[in-house]
């Protein structure tokens, strides 16, 4: 599943805007995929120059969104800033990349095995 123009962009799991556009831009060399956010939201919202940004999922197989990380003390971007991105998809709370969490032990102190 590819990321797509309209996808979700989201700040500490909020919605704050949506993908503007991806394109291939070749002359970036390492980095060719260029991905335009657009941050709307009713009130200011000041993202700080250092955040780093990273494609999430919604759930297993769910659609993808792009996540800002604005928890640094940068300047604030302006229009047409770059941001940093880390290059692999995060995947939804309690999963690895390799797979599930370790199940949760239940009140009597069990583990559930499948």
């Amino acid at each position: 599943m590819a990321l797509e123009r309209g996808r979700p962009v989201r700040v500490a799991g909020v919605e704050v805007g949506r993908v503007a556009d991806v394109r291939v831009r070749p002359e970036l060399k390492e980095h060719p995929a260029e991905i335009v956010l657009r941050f709307q939201t009713p009130y200011k919202l000041e993202i700080p120059s250092d955040s780093v940004v990273w494609l999430g999922r919604d759930g297993l197989l769910g659609e993808l969104y792009v996540e800002a990380d604005v928890r640094h003390a940068g300047a604030p971007v302006g229009n047409q800033a770059v941001l940093k991105a880390r290059e692999e998809i995060v995947p939804p709370s309690g999963e690895s990349q390799a797979g599930p969490a370790t199940p949760a032990p239940a009140k009597d102190g069990s583990r559930q095995t499948n």
